[in-house]
């Protein structure tokens, strides 16, 4: 069993510091974003080649295919909204990945990502 984090911040840094305290791998290659839009105030880093990680939930499938399976591998991704998320689970689980759930259901943020996954843990 591992933990994925799913956060709304847009900065991959700012995930990681809450991620790092849940015990986490922080380090290199450890954050996607999965907006398939880039922002005007995101820092010119997330759009250098460095680590050949795929940006946007467009590009994973393609990735996956073409490239290697670090995406699935990732245990945080930045940038998400209920449907990138939802989407992200659905390609998880192509790939066998057995996906659970842990969320509050009061935030309606969660429910679309909660309806794609077998086992959920509603707080």
């Amino acid at each position: 069993m591992r933990l994925i984090w799913f956060c709304i911040n847009v900065l991959c840094s700012h995930c990681a510091e809450f991620a790092s305290r849940l015990g986490l791998e922080t380090d290199w290659n450890c954050c996607i974003a999965l907006s398939n839009e880039m922002s005007e105030d995101e820092p010119a880093e997330l759009t250098e080649e460095k680590s050949q990680l795929p940006y946007g939930i467009q590009n994973i499938r393609p990735h996956l295919e073409n490239v290697d399976d670090v995406p699935l591998l990732v245990p945080i991704f930045s940038r998400c909204t209920p449907t990138t998320t939802s989407e992200m689970i659905r390609i998880l689980q192509e790939n066998g990945e057995v996906v659970a759930c842990l969320g509050c259901s009061a935030k309606s943020f969660n429910a679309l990502a909660f309806s794609v996954v077998r086992h959920a843990c509603l707080c």
